[in-house]
């Protein structure tokens, strides 16, 4: 079964860093109904501090994340990028971002440029195409 892991912080930013946990939910939910494991990292201050996420309902969406193994917190003062990438390339798996990762690619020969070109909107993952030949998602 492939694997997708999500760059959170990249995934649930609109724009100016705002961040909206919908956009992280519905990628979640995206690959699950595709029968995709799908796994997020997100800064641990996402849920412990004060100034990204305010409101209790966020924080509580998170926990739930967390507590399902969906949302992996990575530890303070951590660059979660090398979560990300570490985990794929573990798991052999697929990275979600809009992160180039230029500043990681020296350090990792093995990241090879696979793509699936989609757009996030606040509740939905719209896939444009896949654009690798090796079918690794099973589909056809």
């Amino acid at each position: 079964m492939a694997t997708v892991v999500l760059d959170a912080a990249n995934v649930a930013t609109v724009s100016s860093g705002i961040l909206r946990v919908q956009r992280l939910e519905a990628a979640l939910e995206y690959f699950q109904r595709l029968n995709v494991r799908c796994i997020a990292f997100a800064p641990r201050y996402w849920v412990d501090g004060l100034q990204v996420f305010e409101d209790d309902a966020t924080k509580a969406t998170l926990r739930a994340l967390v507590d399902t193994d969906k949302l992996v917190l990575t530890p303070p003062q951590a660059h979660d990028d090398y979560y990300v990438i570490d985990y794929a390339t573990k798991h052999d798996g697929y990275v979600v971002s809009n992160d180039m990762f230029r500043d990681h690619v020296m350090h990792k020969v093995h990241i090879i440029p696979v793509s699936l070109s989609c757009t996030l909107s606040n509740v939905e993952v719209a896939p444009l195409q896949w654009a690798h030949a090796d079918n690794r998602m099973g589909k056809d």
